[in-house]
């Protein structure tokens, strides 16, 4: 079994390998050793990510899958995510995360009876499932409290707020959206900026 890593951020502007000490560690505290790292800067929303197909079909049967959290595979809704696991699936191949100690198991496998073995391995796939629509809400939410953030600044400012403004205007738009509640990350989705940006209009102003 080769235990192969996906690394997945968002953004261009983000970093993916961000976790990849964590699933190195991870996998040497059970004796193993990743065989490859897959990393791909796409949203977790859209089965189109070139990389995590490519891997998918290089990975032998049975193989394993290794990534920090279930939301680095998946932000899917439930029907692309029943695809997903579908071609997972023809190939066996097994899901670990960091995020689901369930998972785990499978490098116990050898020490498992039959009976022992097929509870895990149900539990395990209905934990999955669990945690991959709680990603999707999440994500949702996300979007619901950027579109409120967005509606928010448009009647604060209606005459200055076009989508990217200026940087004096811009620092003005990050304080009301600030002061409206949204995250940072949340403002510099909005305003296409990055979280840095945000963060130093919000310094000056204070």
């Amino acid at each position: 079994m080769f235990l192969h890593a996906y690394l997945r951020a968002s953004g261009l502007d983000q970093n993916a390998l961000r976790a990849k000490q964590s699933l190195i560690d991870f996998a040497s505290g059970y004796d193993m050793k990743i065989s490859s790292f897959h990393v791909e800067n796409a949203s977790g929303t859209s089965l189109d990510r070139k990389v995590l197909w490519k891997m998918i079909d290089d990975a032998n049967h049975g193989d394993c899958i290794l990534v920090e959290a279930v939301d680095r595979l998946s932000r899917l809704k439930r029907e692309e995510w029943d695809k997903l696991k579908k071609a997972m699936g023809k190939k066996c191949l097994n899901i670990v995360s960091l995020d689901l100690p369930t998972s785990f198991l499978i490098f116990n496998k050898n020490k498992q009876d039959g009976f022992t073995e097929t509870m895990f391995v149900a539990i395990n796939a209905m934990m999955l499932d669990v945690l991959a629509a709680i990603a999707c809400k999440d994500n949702e939410t996300r979007a619901f409290r950027r579109d409120q953030g967005i509606k928010r600044a448009q009647e604060l400012t209606p005459e200055k707020y076009s989508g990217r403004p200026a940087d004096k205007e811009r620092q003005q738009t990050i304080i009301k959206l600030r002061d409206g509640g949204l995250s940072i990350r949340g403002i510099a989705e909005t305003l296409k900026c990055s979280p840095s940006t945000v963060q130093r209009a919000i310094k000056q102003q204070a």
